[in-house]
């Protein structure tokens, strides 16, 4: 679980950055407390919740060479009225100079179905080896993410 406190990581000037770690988890029903230590929260998840918005990509793998890039379609659906914007974060396993990953739009309203494009690009110098990209949506408290696999030979 990705933490938005600095103080335990190195974050430059990166806003959401930090590390996290679950400490416990119960089950009560259908339903799954935990504590985030770093955070000193206690979160639950519950099934049963209606999710505000759905994403979906076109592709949930891709394969790149180096020097070489690709375009996956990040699909959003509103299943509510949404009273304010929605953020589109993207993160990777890489190294700083492995892959980039960038987005057409980092933040929007999502008043209708759309379609955001994220560019994913091999560095000339990228090491053979197997990645994960995380595209994520928030609205206030929601993140939903989607991981893309990123294969570069």
């Amino acid at each position: 679980m990705p933490s938005k406190n600095p103080n335990w990581s190195d974050c430059g000037t990166l806003q959401d950055c930090g590390v996290a770690q679950i400490l416990d988890f119960t089950v009560d029903h259908d339903k799954v407390w935990f504590t985030e230590w770093v955070e000193n929260n206690i979160g639950l998840l519950d099934p049963s919740a209606s999710l505000p918005f759905d994403i979906s990509t076109s592709s949930s793998s891709i394969t790149l060479h180096r020097g070489q890039n690709a375009t996956i379609l990040l699909t959003l659906t509103p299943n509510e009225q949404l009273s304010s914007t929605v953020d589109i974060l993207t993160t990777h396993t890489a190294g700083l100079h492995n892959i980039s990953v960038t987005s057409s739009d980092h933040e929007i309203t999502l008043d209708k179905p759309k379609s955001i494009n994220i560019n994913i690009a091999a560095d000339n110098f990228a090491l053979s080896d197997s990645y994960k990209v995380l595209v994520s949506i928030r609205y206030q408290d929601v993140t939903i993410s989607k991981f893309v696999t990123v294969t570069i030979m």
